[in-house]
């Protein structure tokens, strides 16, 4: 091979190989640059995704319980739990009691499991509330005994139930129109 033309041009031979490598490695910054874009583009569908999965999957579970203790409300909001007198009982004996485990409890620990849902904010209020009436009549027809439980037992028992009573008073469920479109 005749490499007699390199001794003449070498300078300039630097500066075309020094231009092209410098091109190249501009061209591989915009690529990288464009494929991290690109990957955090992903990243936030994916994201976007993961909520959207866990959402249906919270709501679906909600949906489940909801239909499982809708008879039994109806029980609660219609037995009169203020003809005993539970504030005389110990907190064994209301624990123990036909009414807390038939009819108070599963009612109580479902209004629970939204208002916390809702609090430590896995769902939308305004979306549960489309799924679940949270009504006062219920809970204060429960009262009695748990208010009998908060003074001797736990203060802090069904607290989020009350939450989700209060958050149901001052937020509307969302309806067919409001609900954004699934991938808009």
């Amino acid at each position: 091979m005749d490499y007699s033309w390199l001794g003449q041009n070498w300078m300039e031979l630097a500066r075309l190989i020094g231009s092209s490598i410098l091109a190249l490695g501009v061209w591989l910054a915009f690529l990288n640059l464009r494929n991290s874009r690109i990957a955090a583009q992903i990243s936030a569908k994916q994201s976007e995704l993961s909520t959207r999965q866990q959402e249906v999957a919270i709501l679906s579970q909600v949906q489940d319980r909801w239909n499982s203790i809708y008879e039994t409300r109806n029980k609660l909001r219609t037995t009169k739990f203020h003809l005993v007198n539970w504030a005389g009982m110990e907190p064994e004996e209301i624990l123990k009691h036909k009414d807390w485990i038939e009819i108070v409890r599963p009612v109580a620990n479902f209004y629970e499991f939204v208002g916390l849902i809702i609090s430590k904010g896995y769902i939308a209020p305004e979306t549960a509330l489309v799924l679940v009436t949270a009504d006062r009549a219920s809970r204060m027809n429960a009262s009695p005994l748990i208010d009998a439980l908060r003074s001797k037992y736990r203060d802090d028992l069904y607290l989020f139930w009350d939450e989700l009573i209060e958050i149901g008073e001052r937020v509307e469920a969302l309806t067919p129109r409001q609900l954004p479109k699934v991938g808009g």
